[in-house]
């Protein structure tokens, strides 16, 4: 069947040139032919026919021959847009905005009815080909079936060889733009992209988060890339090319510089709150439930609920990954002393699970390493419970103790070892979980440079929240209600048991060890290698991707989904985690005492370097933001308090000016804080 629907259609420049093949169909392939129906070289300009012949072979070949070949080179080029026209015949917005971009010319559509080519005049010499997009000048043949795309003109443009060039430098950036209509790094920078900007403010601030989120996710480094990624999408607008500042720079230019400014990701607005959205499967609807009767804020219950649930699928459910990660989590719930109904939350959330049959072995609270190490003997997997952290850090902190270290060890581990003259602690295929309540002002101020150093705080998942109501009287929360959740946890419970498989060990039986292994979609996949490459690289983002996919697990077996993790999932761990960095950059501890005196140190060489300093130059040289201006201002006030510099106004500006001679100060319970 012949795939020729328009032969008028065809520019004349096209049928003029003696350069024309016909093509069999055998399956995807589209293989060129001579009159004999033999497969041919194009390449080789004996086997080119004029227009005319081709079209009479095509006609009298019966089933031979699919359809005409135009073959590329000496001054003709193609575009080829594979996939780029959707079930419905629509064009895809990543093609639209490219055939906009591309001079006016022919273009027609392919005879799969799904693709696009463009045809063109050049002088160039270029083969290229990126995902969804070929471009070729030359040595290929381009199938043609005259089906005229749209107001197309009938005539081929010249397109020259430095815009061809700079299209083949951003064929990455189109296929970028691919993956982001297809929904692969995620549903809101996708819906931004078609154009949808509802729930922002403004369409200004849509671009923005836009373009953070392709910088973050995407790896789009520079102007360039960013701005024709903008262009492609369906939030373009000609404000994008007009003057917007006094030194003659666009709406555009303005934009961009907010997201590379200083090769930072801009938030308009830090997530200190965690996404509703996020709150998902029956976790979700658990916590939204209780928190509608209970003062205990719905994060509160919402990570309650996903840690018990870790404990007591731990060992048993994991990633398709070498690492196995665990699920089991290390959570703290962070409020106001008896406001926020810390402990309630956790100890009515352990009640629902013993209510449903499925009962957590938790340990409430913990002396020593030695009776942790003990306790483990007994259960191998346990749920440790403390309603007051700040007991459980200061055992820490006994001389001697190795209780920090032996936490550390069993979040990433089942083993931990420690060996002395007088005893000894052996710990063998151990599964820890951590469930907390700490009040969030004696939360910062807990830990010693020890805890710190081993990294304990970077293995917690903090949940800080305020309650939302206030309720004199807790009433009775629906049988029916319970009775719904209770029987979808034990689905999900009996589901995760059938997939375990048993095998026998001596005379025992045992559960076969990470049966269940979730493989990532691809989609998720792509949407977490985007965060993954772009996650911030300070000291607060320690381990976020660790506690990430154990959060992936949680969620995905949350839905009762045993098999992947899929976009959905993966978007609202993401989420989950750019708020959980937002909380450690406010409620992270620090070592004060050794942190203030490393910034002294930097201000006293600063200073002492340039003299006299502007006080916002020395933020910046300092990196004050990482430090808290609290604490950058403490600094300053002990060098200043000891005579090391000085400070004053030198006209609207406020000037750090560093004396000669003055003695070098030594930090101290005084003049450290």
């Amino acid at each position: 069947m012949s795939t020729v629907f328009g032969v008028k259609n065809i520019p004349n420049e096209l049928k003029n040139a003696p350069r024309w093949v016909l093509w069999k169909a055998e399956g995807a392939k589209k293989p060129p032919a001579g009159p004999s129906g033999r497969k041919i070289d194009v390449t080789d300009a004996k086997n080119w026919l004029a227009f005319d012949e081709a079209l009479q072979f095509l006609a009298t070949g019966g089933c031979k021959f699919a359809g005409l070949g135009f073959v590329l080179g000496d001054g003709y080029g193609g575009i080829d847009l594979d996939e780029c026209i959707d079930e419905a015949g629509n064009l895809k917005q990543w093609a639209k905005a490219l055939l906009r971009l591309l001079p006016r010319t022919y273009t027609e559509i392919s005879p799969s009815g799904r693709g696009v080519k463009v045809f063109f005049k050049t002088s160039a010499q270029i083969n290229r080909r990126k995902g969804n997009v070929e471009l070729y000048t030359a040595g290929r043949y381009f199938t043609i079936t005259g089906n005229k795309f749209s107001d197309a003109p009938q005539f081929l443009a010249e397109i020259s060889e430095t815009e061809l060039d700079n299209l083949v430098n951003k064929l990455h950036v189109l296929e970028i733009a691919t993956q982001i209509e297809s929904g692969k790094f995620g549903d809101d920078i996708q819906a931004l992209f078609l154009g949808d900007w509802q729930g922002y403010p403004s369409q200004s601030e849509a671009e923005l988060a836009f373009l953070n989120m392709a910088h973050n996710r995407c790896n789009l480094q520079t102007e360039e890339e960013l701005d024709f990624l903008y262009r492609l999408s369906g939030l373009y607008r000609p404000k994008w090319q007009e003057i917007h500042s006094g030194d003659g720079k666009t709406y555009g230019e303005l934009t961009l510089a907010k997201v590379l400014d200083e090769g930072r990701i801009p938030s308009p607005e830090p997530q200190t709150e965690l996404p509703q959205d996020c709150l998902i499967g029956i976790a979700g609807d658990f916590a939204r439930l209780f928190a509608s009767y209970y003062e205990a804020p719905v994060e509160f219950w919402f990570f309650s609920f996903l840690t018990v649930l870790g404990h007591l699928i731990a060992g048993r459910v994991t990633l398709a990954s070498d690492l196995e990660p665990e699920p089991r989590l290390y959570t703290i719930l962070l409020g106001r002393s008896g406001i926020e109904k810390k402990s309630t939350a956790i100890r009515r959330t352990i009640r629902f699970f013993e209510e449903a049959g499925i009962a957590p072995q938790v340990l409430y609270g913990v002396g020593s390493a030695e009776g942790l190490a003990e306790a483990l003997k007994e259960h191998n997997n346990l749920l440790l419970v403390a309603d007051e952290f700040r007991a459980l850090a200061s055992k820490t902190r006994i001389e001697g103790s190795v209780l920090a270290p032996m936490l550390a060890s069993l979040f990433e581990t089942g083993a931990y070892d420690n060996r002395t003259k007088s005893k000894s602690v052996k710990i063998r295929d151990a599964a820890l979980s951590l469930l907390a309540a700490s009040t969030t002002d004696s939360y910062a101020i807990l830990w010693d440079s020890h805890n710190i150093a081993i990294g304990l705080p970077n293995r917690l998942l903090i949940v800080p929240a305020e309650a939302r109501t206030s309720r004199p009287f807790v009433e009775e929360i629906p049988a029916e209600a319970q009775a719904k959740l209770k029987e979808r946890l034990i689905d999900v419970i009996k589901a995760v048991d059938e997939s375990t498989g048993v095998v026998k060990v001596g005379n025992h039986n045992a559960k076969l060890p990470f049966a269940v292994r979730l493989r990532f979609s691809n989609d998720a996949k792509a949407i977490w290698e985007g965060w993954y490459h772009r996650r911030p690289a300070d000291v607060h983002a320690t381990r976020l991707d660790t506690i990430g996919l154990r959060l992936a697990i949680l969620l995905a077996v949350s839905q009762g989904n045993l098999e992947e993790i899929d976009a959905k999932t993966i978007s609202a761990v993401i989420k989950i985690l750019q708020w959980q960095y937002t909380a450690r950059l406010l409620h992270d501890p620090v070592d004060a005492v050794n942190s203030v005196a490393e910034l002294e140190e930097k201000i006293r060489r600063i200073c002492k370097t340039h003299g006299c300093v502007k006080w916002r130059d020395l933020c910046k040289r300092v990196h004050a933001e990482r430090y808290g201006m609290w604490m950058f201002e403490t600094a300053v006030k002990n060098l200043a308090r000891a005579g090391e510099i000085r400070l004053y106004k030198r006209g609207r500006s406020k000037v750090v000016e560093y004396i000669e001679n003055a003695p070098k100060t030594v930090p101290n319970a005084k003049n450290g804080l």
